[in-house]
């Protein structure tokens, strides 16, 4: 949401790991880096109130690829990628033909000291991949409710810009495969 506005809608993971909005692209980009070299941008222009009641889109001051029609006109919901993103100039053909097709990688999952192979998505987080699999993780697992098991990888890479790993353990479970791997999952 912006100045009281959607602006857009989706799975979490989807909007933070490949926004469509203008918006939503400067929110992600302005965010605490973890590799501390790495320099985020700020959002540039003048906040408006949530109560003002604009003739055209809330985000239009502020907004990099604003047009005359953005400043006259509320944007229209732009369904595209599965989620909802307000904004006139979104094209919903050009977003789908952006994406790259993703990745198959196989992961091999020790589970509570049984294997488990299977195919996996470099698209999906480990999480989705893992949950493809059929393995009977825990609710809370699929809540989001991180610590509640420890997941360690044994071998292959992830994606280093969307994965945070700490002494071999894997600390996030939004983490994307970049490779094959193998993985200990135990609770």
């Amino acid at each position: 949401m912006y100045a009281g506005r959607l602006v857009e809608y989706g799975r979490t993971i989807d909007v933070i790991d490949n926004p469509i909005h203008p918006y939503t692209k400067g929110l992600v980009a302005s965010t605490v880096a973890f590799n501390q070299n790495e320099r985020r941008q700020a959002l540039k222009g003048e906040l408006i109130a949530m109560a003002e009641d604009t003739t055209g889109c809330n985000f239009v001051s502020r907004c990099p690829e604003a047009t005359e029609m953005c400043s006259t006109r509320k944007p229209p919901a732009c369904e595209c990628r599965s989620r909802l993103a307000y904004c006139h100039n979104i094209d919903p053909k050009a977003v789908e033909d952006s994406r790259e097709t993703p990745a198959k990688v196989r992961l091999k999952v020790n589970f509570n000291g049984i294997e488990h192979t299977g195919t996996a998505s470099t698209s999906q987080s480990l999480l989705e991949n893992i949950e493809n699999m059929s393995l009977p993780i825990r609710s809370a697992c699929r809540k989001g409710l991180c610590g509640s098991c420890k997941v360690k990888l044994v071998n292959g890479q992830l994606n280093s810009e969307k994965s945070i790993v700490e002494d071999g353990y894997v600390l996030s479970c939004s983490s994307l495969l970049n490779s094959d791997a193998e993985i200990d999952i135990t609770y």
